[in-house]
């Protein structure tokens, strides 16, 4: 395996706890979702595998049961919240860039 890339499939309280993910005192700001500590009701991915993209700033992207990756909303709502001011907004939206088989926002558009 790569080292940029930490793999995980029902590993959550794992890296909660700092492996491979970020710790829960980066969570400790509000409400918000996070996809590890406090993933968000509608996240429709939540029980996807998933791979940490340490090469991506650690977004956590869902493998759908076609193979292919998304960035878990959660995960990416969450790397805007810290990493906005410090590499821009469109560096971050740049990080969701993936290869879509429209898994992961069927419900909300048709395909």
């Amino acid at each position: 395996m790569p080292k940029s890339l930490a793999c995980g499939s029902g590993l959550v309280s794992d890296i909660g706890k700092g492996k491979g993910y970020h710790r829960i005192e980066y969570c400790r700001d509000g409400d918000y979702p996070c996809a590890v500590h406090s993933p968000s009701i509608g996240n429709r991915m939540r029980g996807w595998p998933f791979v940490i993209r340490l090469d991506k700033y650690g977004i956590m992207e869902r493998t759908c049961a076609h193979g292919v990756g998304h960035p878990d909303s959660d995960s990416l709502d969450w790397l805007h919240r810290h990493y906005d001011d410090r590499i821009g907004k469109r560096n971050v939206e740049a990080l969701g860039i993936h290869g879509c088989d429209g898994c992961c926002f069927r419900d909300e558009i048709e395909v």
